[in-house]
């Protein structure tokens, strides 16, 4: 007589009648399986399979007796991620439970949350990678790898100069947009707005009213620019300054005479 007990790949085999005997499958397995016919130990079993070890002892008076092992299942470490603009977001598709872990640890200031597997605080376009681990006796582990968002690439831009209107106290109408290709470099993917504090830049709301076409500016002032890849959703801000400016000085001009040689009123 003997016991099976199971592991992660097979089963061990302990001996509670006479020793010296051979252990073999019955029936044989066809998918790899292998038993130490002296021990009795499985190895190289599939998670959840069921397998038949039998047990015959040697001498003039052969017996033997049968045990069945199902082999534990192996946890499935298994998890996706999806990249942000900072890091990324885990999303766990085998077994729950596990810890995430940075492997190997970055050394930019980036971190990750160990329940989660959220990563923060990375560096844009940086590739990090994340592990997977699951504990116990049949505990797993798995490695995947997310690359951070990059953020635009972006221009600061030469200050809007425009001329004053007819009262001159460096308040006049202008058009922001103007400065979209130079600030963008005419990136078709970027979406660009403006706004009069860097918290709303950063937040993408609110806007400058009325509009960025028809914004009344002051000389001096410095408006936020937001850039926002309109694939990702990740954004860059920069400052746009504002110049008012006059027009030369024009004096009155004297009258201008001259003289009508043949007096018919032209000169």
């Amino acid at each position: 007589s003997f016991t099976m007990t199971p592991t992660c790949d097979g089963g061990t085999a302990t001996s509670t009648g006479d020793a010296g005997g051979i252990f073999s499958f019955n029936p044989i397995p066809g998918d790899g399986a292998i038993i130490a016919a002296g021990t009795g130990t499985v190895t190289g079993g599939i998670a959840g399979t069921t397998y038949t070890v039998e047990y015959t002892t040697v001498g003039a008076c052969l017996a033997s007796s049968t045990q069945n092992v199902t082999v534990l299942t192996t946890a499935d470490a298994s998890f996706t991620m999806t990249p942000t603009c900072d890091g990324g977001i885990a999303t766990i598709t085998g077994d729950t439970g596990g810890m995430f872990a940075f492997n190997p640890v970055p050394s930019d200031g980036a971190s990750i949350v160990a329940g989660t597997g959220e990563v923060t605080g990375g560096a844009s376009g940086t590739t990090y990678t994340v592990e997977y681990t699951i504990g116990g006796s049949c505990g797993n582990s798995s490695t995947q790898a997310v690359t951070v968002n990059a953020r635009p690439t972006i221009i600061n831009p030469d200050p809007l100069i425009v001329c004053d209107d007819t009262i001159l106290d460096g308040i006049t109408e202008l058009d922001l947009t103007v400065k979209n290709d130079e600030i963008t470099a005419s990136n078709p993917d970027y979406v660009v707005t403006y706004h009069t504090s860097l918290i709303a830049a950063q937040n993408g709301m609110p806007e400058v009213a009325p509009s960025d076409t028809a914004y009344i500016g002051t000389d001096g002032e410095i408006v936020f620019v937001r850039v926002e890849d309109s694939t990702t959703g990740c954004f860059e801000t920069t400052t746009l300054v504002l110049n008012v400016v006059n027009g030369p000085p024009v004096n009155d001009p004297l009258p201008l005479y001259d003289c009508d040689l043949d007096n018919d009123n032209l000169g």
